[in-house]
């Protein structure tokens, strides 16, 4: 669509309906518009308005992300691994660094149960 800038301020009708410019401003209208504001003096021709290209977020390639297992979870054959999780005991570390009492009183593990965890871990 063209775009006219305005000289001075009109009124005109087109297509039934009054329609008001004012000077200094420009505006984009139907050709049949722009042409007759121009023929009238009122209006010279800005440019034709030519489409902008739309918009659209760059591209951004990243490398796939592979989850890793962290080399301190808890082994799958761990015995009492999941009542250990369960209480928090999601790493090797965090049971070395645990007492005896801390390990104990967690529910399902008793002395007997501590041992086969101690010695699972000595191993």
């Amino acid at each position: 669509m063209p775009k006219v800038a305005m000289v001075t301020d009109h009124a005109l009708t087109v297509n039934g309906k009054r329609q008001t410019w004012m000077a200094g401003y420009t505006y984009t209208c139907d050709e049949a518009t722009a042409n007759a504001l121009t023929s009238l003096g009122v209006a010279t021709l800005q440019s034709k308005a030519t489409p902008k290209p739309p918009v659209s977020e760059p591209v951004v390639e990243s490398e796939p992300v592979l989850e890793q297992e962290n080399p301190a979870t808890l082994p799958e054959d761990m015995p009492y691994r999941d009542a250990l999780i369960d209480d928090g005991f999601d790493t090797v570390e965090a049971i070395n660094n645990a007492t005896d009492e801390e390990l104990v009183a967690i529910n399902g593990i008793g002395y007997k149960a501590l041992e086969k965890i101690r010695s699972y871990l000595a191993e």
